[in-house]
């Protein structure tokens, strides 16, 4: 189920599209969404608890790098651009084990 919900992200957002691009299409489809600093996280759903691990949160993580910066622009490397260049668009579960 994850991967099929992967894949068409991955369909419908090429390599390089813009950051701003890619918060548009997940507004524009009532998709909610958390940014980091070089990532956007898209919550799927959760991995069952199987002993001796907990519940898992599925997220697809949508990440960025850096756009092309002029000589001598004042941006940062850790800011935000909206113009960031979508990188990879993967499945990434966050949980534990004991």
């Amino acid at each position: 189920m994850f991967q099929a919900q992967l894949l068409q992200y991955q369909r419908a957002l090429q390599v390089g599209t813009a950051r701003s691009d890619v918060i548009r299409y997940l507004q524009l489809r009532g998709v909610p969404y958390v940014e980091a600093r070089r990532e956007i996280h898209v919550y799927l759903g959760d991995e069952p608890d199987v002993f001796p691990c907990d519940r898992w949160d599925v997220n697809v993580s949508f990440e960025f790098g850096y756009p092309q910066i002029e000589v001598g622009s004042p941006q940062m490397k850790d800011e935000v651009n909206p113009r960031d260049p979508l990188g990879t668009i993967s499945l990434k579960r966050i949980g534990h084990c004991l």
